[in-house]
């Protein structure tokens, strides 16, 4: 029998591709929470995952038949849970042995699906990879869709912030952000986040700073520190919003988004 790599590849790898996002409706937020980011950076875990499982079939094929039947049970093991760790991140054994069979039951009425249309073909294609592609190119929609919904809604939360100190001004992206709930521990004003090199050129020094405790999910609680600027402006498609005397800001070290789409995080409270 001829196989041709290439062609296997590919169809291992988009059939990999079809499981893991199966199992990932089927086991819902238990592993979609477990990987930071927005549709693209989960669906593309998914893809480099796939993409291993397909690269570990190919490399299956050059073994020797007696290692291959002796092997093929710890190879679906040891396979399948990379696969599911690069796609989901990393979990306890016991909720990734329940991933792990729950892809092999997949596996297995995919594999059965596909036997009953491997003999018929529509022309040059058989009728099972028809079916693979398509049901590709269908979630590969549904991905582009919610990255697309994701951009959106980031546009339509996203500020321009005009920051004034001491006759310097600076002009930056913000995000309104309902999680952000940071108040100064003393009068109990809201406290905006911004990032250090956001900061650098408009309030290199200050008289003062003070520390504001904070808490993160996923992190323990930690403190940051806070300095109190002259006045802001914050504005959306040239059209002001609101302007704040002497308001607060957290400074953080860590970038507050990918890309650099936002260097502040305003207010909650402050829409």
């Amino acid at each position: 029998m001829i196989v041709y790599l290439d062609v296997y590849f590919a169809v291992n790898a988009l059939m990999n591709y079809l499981l893991l996002v199966l199992t990932r409706q089927i086991i819902g937020a238990a592993a979609a929470g477990r990987v930071r980011g927005g549709p693209l950076r989960r669906g593309l875990r998914v893809i480099a995952a796939a993409a291993f499982g397909a690269l570990w079939s190919c490399a299956w094929l050059y073994l020797p038949p007696k290692v291959w039947w002796v092997g093929s049970a710890w190879s679906w093991v040891v396979a399948g849970s990379v696969m599911l760790v690069i796609a989901f991140g990393r979990c306890s054994m016991p909720v990734l042995g329940k991933e792990l069979l729950m892809f092999w039951v997949l596996s297995t009425m995919a594999g059965g699906v596909f036997e009953l249309f491997g003999q018929r073909s529509i022309g040059r294609f058989p009728l099972s990879v028809l079916l693979c592609i398509a049901c590709g190119l269908g979630l590969a929609g549904h991905l582009l869709a919610g990255v697309g919904r994701d951009w959106l809604r980031m546009r339509r939360c996203l500020y321009e912030a005009t920051l004034r100190y001491q006759g310097r001004e600076k002009t930056l992206p913000a995000l309104w952000d309902t999680g952000n709930q940071l108040y100064e521990p003393y009068s109990h004003q809201p406290v905006h986040v911004i990032t250090y090199e956001a900061c650098r050129g408009l309030c290199d020094r200050v008289p003062g700073v003070i520390y504001i405790p904070f808490h993160s999910v996923g992190a323990e609680y930690g403190m940051l520190p806070g300095i109190q600027i002259d006045e802001m402006e914050v504005a959306q498609g040239g059209k002001l919003i609101r302007r704040f005397e002497k308001p607060w800001l957290a400074v953080s070290r860590k970038s507050l988004s990918t890309g650099h789409q936002y260097e502040m995080l305003l207010h909650g409270e402050q829409e």
